[in-house]
């Protein structure tokens, strides 16, 4: 929904050094078997294996890099999240340090908001966000009251899973007690042995079930022409190691995505609906037809993007023309890596790797059931708030009809009603050449939250419309400033923005130049500056990774192209979608175009639909819909539907 102003990006000219500041020092907290490593040592070891393609391998060597995929592939964003949820059960002191960095990381934030600001300031606060971060890191490492804390969690999950008498008197006595130190020391010991076995290939692939497959694509260099290419490794239940098919060249794929003069809808027509018959290269021959021989009898596909292949919907992609798209013909399941597949440790029958057990410290010492352990530990740092509340809560936040004209009084105040705003006859989508001056109202927003917010009051949802000056910066970060739980949707119809590198005060951090635009946000876009004492109704990436989301099951980003950013090979994309997840969110569904207003409302409608009055998973209703707007006459063009994605 809406348009965008993008200044698209020269990937290879931007520097590797614009890692997010808050995730670099996050390799030491969990190591590497060759002693801890930064993010840019991880990239080099990443690319070092990833060359090796180029040199058709052996099947023992193709599972040695598998599995240094799944060591590397977005690691710093994985350790984030699972730092920031670990907090909820440590001690005040560590927590009140993790409470200090944020302030500084948003005191960075602002300070890249402000024109003029030294540099030498800037990393000065760095540093010292930095230095705490090796505290936080250390405290985590020793901290008692973590496991004891977690030791209370534990006794409850298993009394819950097995509800007599004897498991409800042990549970009773740890919980009066603040925790049990024996149960703190096993699940310590759990920990540890879990976090430092490495993941192999074999466990992801004794994951699928025989319909399954699973695809981590890939880029790598090629030693003798130094050209960069785009490859594929896939795996299937019944192979004995990973099957790699080198696909295009990146020249090639960047020659199918370049725009020339055509408008976007003509252009996402024929780059997903290629014409019949011209002989071109299309995305289908490239990235898809070459892995048809490893699919056979597939009926779901988890794939991980890598590089240019963020920025498609490769379950959009048509053979041509007259072809369904792919998503008819598989199940698509787009992932992080292939890593999440790794089910709980339990199911290793290696005596040697096997993880301890536990037993609850009780007159009879009761022996916990293994897979409940082992779930427990694959779970347990995702559940930020009680699971209880996140299973009953029904609550959504809507964000639309945006008033972005300064009136600090109307902000102040949440004021939902403008003055004297007259709706042009047609929005605009997106404006060519040139920096964007101002944020015009997006009056389609209008329709579709008020068309939301009725289908989920009729499935009993309590939902708060944010619109006109109320939809204010401050407003989206009161949702998730830690005081209450976050809602468990969070719907927002506005303008996006990804800027490149020069573009914006010479940041080089890429989540700072990716964003959305709130209440009030053309004066400081214009002018450089916020109004004294408020925000600036500009919210980057980066502000939005320092919120705590973690009861937010979804959120749909429906504005344009929120789906893109600064790509690094291993760390993939740098902008909004990172920048959610980092702040705890489930589910997003994001954009990878510029999407046309009345399209979007009717998609996100059908979607919403699906989800309520069907009971549809996220992702199959997001299908549904696409399926659905794919049958309507006017709206066949990929361009219409195919925009949106389910990032789980």
């Amino acid at each position: 929904m809406a348009h965008i102003f993008c200044l698209q990006p020269n990937i290879s000219n931007l520097r590797s050094k614009v890692f997010c500041l808050q995730s670099t020092v996050l390799f030491l907290l969990w190591g590497w078997s060759a002693g801890a490593q930064t993010p840019g040592d991880a990239r080099i070891q990443y690319e070092q294996f990833t060359a090796k393609l180029g040199n058709h391998p052996s099947d023992s060597l193709l599972g040695t890099i598998y599995d240094q995929i799944l060591r590397y592939q977005n690691a710093t964003l994985d350790r984030e999240v699972i730092l920031r949820q670990k907090l909820y059960y440590a001690d005040a002191a560590t927590r009140q340090l993790y409470a200090t960095k944020d302030s500084l990381l948003t005191q960075i934030g602002k300070a890249y908001e402000r024109a003029g600001t030294r540099r030498a300031t800037v990393t000065d606060m760095e540093q010292r966000v930095a230095a705490l971060e090796q505290q936080i890191i250390e405290r985590v490492q020793r901290d008692n009251t973590y496991f004891l804390n977690l030791s209370v969690r534990f006794a409850r999950e298993a009394y819950r899973a097995n509800p007599n008498l004897g498991c409800f008197t042990c549970y009773q006595k740890i919980k009066t007690k603040g925790g049990n130190q024996n149960l703190a020391h096993q699940l310590r010991r759990y920990a540890a042995q879990k976090e430092a076995r490495p993941q192999r290939w074999q466990e992801v692939r004794n994951e699928l079930e025989p319909t399954d497959a699973a695809i981590e694509f890939v880029t790598y260099r090629d030693a003798a022409t130094q050209a960069v290419w785009y490859g594929a490794l896939v795996l299937r239940r019944h192979f004995n190691a990973p099957q790699f098919i080198p696909l295009c060249t990146r020249d090639e794929l960047h020659t199918l995505l370049q725009k020339g003069n055509l408008d976007d809808e003509l252009f996402q027509l024929y780059l997903y609906s290629p014409p019949d018959g011209e002989g071109a290269a299309t995305l289908y021959n490239l990235l898809w037809e070459p892995v048809l021989e490893h699919l056979k009898g597939a009926k779901r596909v988890f794939y991980a993007p890598a590089g240019d292949l963020h920025r498609l919907n490769i379950a959009a992609i048509q053979p041509h023309e007259l072809a369904p798209p792919l998503q008819q013909l598989w199940e698509f399941v787009r992932i992080n890596s292939t890593r999440s597949l790794i089910g709980p440790y339990s199911r290793n029958t290696n005596k040697k790797n096997a993880l301890p057990e536990v037993t609850l410290p009780c007159w009879n010492k009761m022996k916990v059931d293994p897979v409940l352990t082992a779930r427990f530990f694959g779970s347990i740092e995702v559940d930020y708030y009680d699971p209880g509340l996140a299973a009953t809560r029904k609550d959504a936040a809507l964000f639309g009809n945006i008033y972005y004209d300064m009136d600090s009084i109307a902000i102040r105040n949440g004021l939902s009603i403008p003055r004297n705003i007259v709706a042009p006859e047609k929005s605009k989508r997106s404006r060519k050449g040139g920096q964007m001056d101002e944020w015009e109202l997006l009056f389609g927003a209008t329709e579709e939250i008020l068309a939301i917010k009725k289908e989920l009051r009729q499935h009993a949802y309590e939902a708060r419309i944010y619109e006109g000056h109320a939809a204010s910066e401050e407003a989206f970060k009161r949702l998730g400033d830690g005081t209450a739980a976050s809602p468990r949707i969070i719907h927002v119809a506005t303008h996006g923005f990804f800027l490149a590198d020069s573009a914006r005060q010479g940041t080089d951090n890429p989540m700072h130049r990716a964003g959305l635009i709130l209440a009030g946000a053309n004066h400081a876009w214009k002018n450089k500056r916020p109004m004294n004492g408020m925000e600036d109704g500009i919210l980057t990436a980066f502000e939005i990774s320092l919120l705590h989301l973690q009861n937010t099951e979804l959120v749909v980003l429906s504005a344009c192209e929120t789906g893109l950013g600064f790509i690094e090979n291993n760390e993939g994309v740098f902008g909004l979608q990172r920048a959610f997840k980092q702040a705890g969110v489930k589910n997003l569904i994001v954009s990878l175009w510029s999407v046309p207003d009345n399209a979007t409302q009717m998609l996100m409608t059908r979607f919403y639909q699906n989800c309520l009055e069907k009971d549809m998973p996220i992702r199959e209703a997001l299908f549904a819909a696409q399926r659905w707007m794919r049958e309507q006459k006017n709206y066949q063009n990929p361009y219409f539907w195919a925009g949106f994605v389910v990032l789980e």
